[in-house]
């Protein structure tokens, strides 16, 4: 004869069980309200016209051909430096630096042959 019997689970596996998935939320919680925090953005919309600005600014700054001055363009987001520099004897080093009026800054690094400054 086979002995049927009820399974029981201690209390203190339970209890066990609870605690880890309350700390586990509050982990959770925690880390989820800092990458919002971390993340927010004033506008979002900013971000794409200062990718899109620095696009442009590569362009014309190339295709104006100024040298190694500093150059600088203004839009309504904030502005964007450029300041080239010679990297080594066939490569230039074009330094982009975006200003938004939020406060955020964001900088390229852009290495060009000389050969192909007319292409982009």
């Amino acid at each position: 004869m086979k002995k049927t019997g009820r399974r029981t689970i201690s209390a203190s596996t339970l209890m066990e069980t609870l605690v880890a998935g309350v700390l586990f939320m509050t982990v959770f919680l925690i880390t989820m309200r800092a990458a919002t925090s971390i993340m927010s953005v004033p506008n979002a919309g900013d971000l794409l016209e200062m990718e899109r600005g620095f696009s442009l600014c590569l362009k014309e700054y190339l295709n104006e051909n100024h040298g190694h001055e500093k150059h600088e363009y203004k839009y309504d987001w904030g502005t964007i430096s450029i300041c080239e520099t010679q990297y080594s004897e066939n490569i230039r080093s074009v330094d982009m630096t975006a200003d938004m009026n939020g406060g955020q800054t964001v900088t390229y690094t852009v290495l060009i042959p000389a050969d192909e400054s007319q292409a982009l």
